[in-house]
């Protein structure tokens, strides 16, 4: 029966390895951070120097004064800039490890309608629910796939200390499904398109018909 729910539960084995994979990495991209900012120094600024040294027809001070002091200052903002993100993605996998807390959204559904992405703002699917409901799925992280869209799937987000996701994934159990139509990115660009996991009224029979309504009524309003 198509139909949408959701679950609050602790994490599973398989997403406690997920998330201590993460961590590993960002603690691996940390540690050899300041190996790979000095090869790229090198990378970059060795031939600038040599180019420079050669133009100057061999005179080495000015040249190699010049461009120690702009490789340093750049490395240096470069480094106590992005140090901090990649401690902050530490923190956040550890939160997460700590907090073991995931929001579970299952959806199963028979039918759906696909709306080409306009730009790059990622899919998005219009999945038909039992009592005339209609759920929105939307975003980068549900390009089709292999096994996606999906007749029974869930949306697994992650939840840190600040209350926002650190993971969301989509794990799938049904069959693969074909959608009853794609709408395209022209007529979607005439259209307001629900949030993500927004729940509305509706048949997909009608869908463009709803959304051209609901479009209407957002310009009345402002």
């Amino acid at each position: 029966m198509p139909e949408i729910s959701s679950i609050t539960r602790p994490l599973s084995k398989v997403e406690q390895r997920l998330l201590q994979a993460d961590l590993k990495r960002s603690q691996a991209r940390l540690r050899s951070f300041s190996r790979r900012l000095l090869s790229a120094g090198v990378v970059i600024f060795g031939p600038l120097w040599a180019l420079t040294v050669i133009v100057a027809k061999g005179r080495l001070i000015l040249p190699t004064a010049v461009w120690l002091v702009l490789a340093v200052a750049i490395s240096a903002w470069t480094y106590f800039s992005e140090t901090p993100k990649y401690a902050a993605a530490i923190r956040r996998f550890e939160d997460a490890l700590r907090r073991n807390e995931v929001s579970e959204i299952k959806i199963q559904s028979d039918a759906f309608v696909e709306i080409e992405e306009i730009e790059d703002e990622g899919a998005c699917y219009a999945f038909q629910l039992d009592n005339h409901q209609i759920v929105f799925v939307s975003g980068q992280d549900y390009y089709p796939s292999a096994r996606f869209p999906n007749a029974d799937f869930s949306i697994i987000r992650i939840f840190g200390s600040q209350e926002s996701p650190v993971e969301e994934f989509v794990e799938k159990r049904g069959r693969k499904l074909k959608p009853k139509r794609k709408i395209s990115a022209k007529v979607k660009s005439q259209l307001e398109i629900p949030e993500h996991l927004q729940v509305v009224q509706g048949n997909l029979d009608q869908l463009e018909n709803l959304l051209v309504q609901s479009s209407r009524a957002r310009q009345k309003s402002d």
